[in-house]
């Protein structure tokens, strides 16, 4: 008796969002014919989640979203000191960070335990108070026991891959005459940047020109997915005498794989298609 054989549709979900996952890339298939998927939750967790519980809503993060629902209480609205809180930003560590306005007119991130404790109680302009650069004044450098703010974290991550020589990417950053602008030496200045112009938790810094430096002019914040079709190694790609920004939006376009692009394109094994090529966003490497 001969068995039928089952064909499974392959829906490429890579740079689709579900809830807080953002899927990264394809990884395997288990015994169940079921797609596993690298996805990276807004909260920076990255783990293999199966493709048929992202489509139907079954996993919307690791796990954050149900422990924030439980613990974050609204304080919108609420003054602690000079401080009035304006708008929830992100959640890290079962603690809750906060946007707030300061009467000297500057605006935080302050964890909610520091509000609660009255640890922070301004910017740090008032004068009896204790204000240690960079950490205390903020409160988004970590310490002890406590994790460094996203946001700390990429601006002290810009800084090292372009002026630390020992940083494994400074000869892609730095060595290549790249730097970060005066005015983003201070923290401050670069975290009232962020808020302004659309940071969100899970977004990454972009520079609109690949060559060009880290300044305000130059830079945006985007998915992880739009981050990696923007390097100087990311190339456009025509189809049919259509220009398109990735593979992957070739691939979508023509509902093929992005191996077949590169092989339309002469870069895979099976000879290029004629009208079909592909070339460096930025030029030469």
């Amino acid at each position: 008796m001969e068995t039928k054989k089952h064909t499974y549709n392959f829906i490429d979900l890579t740079g689709k969002r579900f809830g807080r996952w953002l899927v990264l890339e394809f990884v395997r298939k288990n015994k169940d014919n079921n797609a596993g998927w690298l996805c990276s939750c807004d909260c920076g967790t990255e783990r293999v989640v199966d493709g048929y519980s992202l489509r139907c809503g079954d996993s919307k993060s690791c796990g954050c979203l149900h422990r924030e629902s439980r613990t974050r209480i609204d304080m919108v609205g609420e003054r602690y000191g000079k401080l009035v809180v304006e708008k929830f930003m992100s959640f890290k560590n079962h603690n809750s960070i906060w946007l707030c306005a300061c009467d000297c007119g500057r605006k935080i991130l302050v964890p909610r335990g520091r509000l609660i404790d009255g640890a922070t109680r301004s910017c740090g302009c008032s004068k009896g108070e204790f204000v240690s650069a960079s950490k205390t004044r903020h409160g988004m450098a970590g310490g002890v026991n406590k994790k460094r703010h996203p946001i700390y974290r990429m601006w002290s991550d810009i800084r090292n891959r372009c002026s630390n020589e020992k940083n494994s990417a400074y000869k892609n950053y730095g060595g290549r005459g790249i730097s970060v602008c005066p005015e983003w030496g201070e923290f401050e200045v670069f975290m009232d940047f962020c808020l302004a112009n659309g940071w969100e938790h899970g977004l990454e810094i972009d520079r609109l020109d690949n060559n060009g430096n880290y300044c305000p002019e130059n830079c945006r914040f985007v998915t992880k997915s739009v981050n990696l079709i923007n390097t100087r190694k990311s190339k456009f790609w025509v189809i049919d005498g259509v220009k398109y920004e990735s593979s992957s939006a070739a691939a979508k376009k023509f509902n093929v794989t992005t191996g077949t692009i590169r092989n339309w394109c002469g870069l895979g094994n099976n000879g290029n298609r004629e009208g079909c090529y592909a070339f460096l966003k930025y030029g030469e490497l």
